[in-house]
């Protein structure tokens, strides 16, 4: 049985992941750790798991988890995430890897020199929709993908309803890493990563379109990359209505449009293919699923959610910011 506990409960997603890890067979929720008080008690109740703790140090010092999933600010979790690794604790920390670039050095030099495994857990990538397309490429179904356009927007943190524990740290510079560049534009440049490898240059501008909602933060972004073979462009926007998760994979054969929930397909040769994926569709469907099989088969985490992954969206995230803070493209050596 791996016992899981929970560093952090400031981040709105773990209330998505809670009942992912209560279903996960094998698997036992025995505490959690937050300042907030009212974040411990809806903790408990959600749980029936008494055992909170007021700070991180408090926990570890008390108790020894097989795995500590970590929702605190990007800033802490990385810190966070050295402590456990240091101490042999698995990690499943929500994306991106860090902050900022230092930040994910030292994490990843920490990783190296633990036994234990650390996953970075990009939330839309177990979308049905999301496995399938990436099946689908592996395939041929569309040939050689040329180009990959990311598109990920909502009307911002404070106007869908994010709590204020998460909308102060995420509308925070220093403990986001940024604004929607960082936030929604990670998930362009992963996608780049995963189809197209290491851009040649990279570029990015941003704006702030609502000083009355975000202060100074960029709240639209455009990512650029460019490669030999082909380009990708990561979309990100806190201003839009509706929201929009869409991922537009073009091949020489063909191009896949992917949302959250729904795939189409449409070659030269061929109308459009609308499809819906399911669970059935796929092998993997959280964080706590994969954890725990790489543990029960001691395989490496793979793909997107491994440590170099999150290192390689880290260092190309670093690098767009260095172009939008500087107004120049960045040519990279890879």
């Amino acid at each position: 049985m791996f016992q899981v506990a929970f560093a952090g409960l400031t981040h709105d997603h773990v209330w998505g992941e809670v009942p992912a890890w209560l279903d996960q067979p094998g698997v036992d929720i025995i505490a959690a750790c937050d300042p907030n008080v009212a974040l411990t008690d809806r903790f408990t109740e959600e749980t029936g798991v008494t055992t909170t703790f007021a700070s991180v140090d408090d926990m570890l010092n008390d108790i020894e988890p097989t795995i500590l999933h970590i929702n605190t600010s990007n800033f802490e979790s990385a810190q966070i995430a050295e402590r456990a690794l240091t101490s042999g604790i698995h990690v499943v920390l929500e994306k991106p890897l860090a902050a900022n670039f230092e930040q994910a050095e030292g994490l990843l030099e920490t990783w190296r020199h633990s036994p234990a495994k650390l996953m970075i857990n990009w939330k839309d990538w177990w979308s049905p929709s999301y496995q399938l397309a990436a099946q689908m490429v592996e395939k041929g179904a569309i040939g050689k993908v040329q180009r990959v356009q990311c598109r990920m927007g909502h009307a911002g943190p404070r106007r869908i309803g994010c709590s204020p524990y998460f909308v102060d740290w995420l509308l925070d510079p220093v403990k986001n890493g940024g604004g929607v560049m960082v936030d929604y534009g990670c998930y362009g440049i992963l996608a780049a990563l995963h189809y197209l490898g290491f851009p040649e240059e990279i570029s990015a501008t941003g704006v702030t379109v609502r000083p009355d909602q975000h202060g100074k933060l960029d709240d639209n972004a455009v990512i650029t990359m460019n490669y030999s073979h082909g380009q990708a462009l990561a979309i990100a926007s806190w201003t839009q209505s509706p929201p929009e998760r869409q991922l537009e994979l073009q091949g020489d054969l063909g191009t896949i449009w992917v949302t959250d929930r729904n795939l189409e397909v449409q070659t030269a040769e061929s109308e459009r293919l609308s499809m819906t994926p399911t669970d059935q569709d796929i092998e993997f469907h959280h964080a706590a699923e994969y954890m725990v099989h790489c543990l029960q088969n001691d395989s490496d985490i793979k793909g997107a959610f491994s440590p170099e992954f999150g290192f390689n969206t880290q260092f190309l995230l670093d690098a767009a910011l260095k172009s939008f803070a500087n107004g120049q493209s960045v040519t990279l050596n890879n």
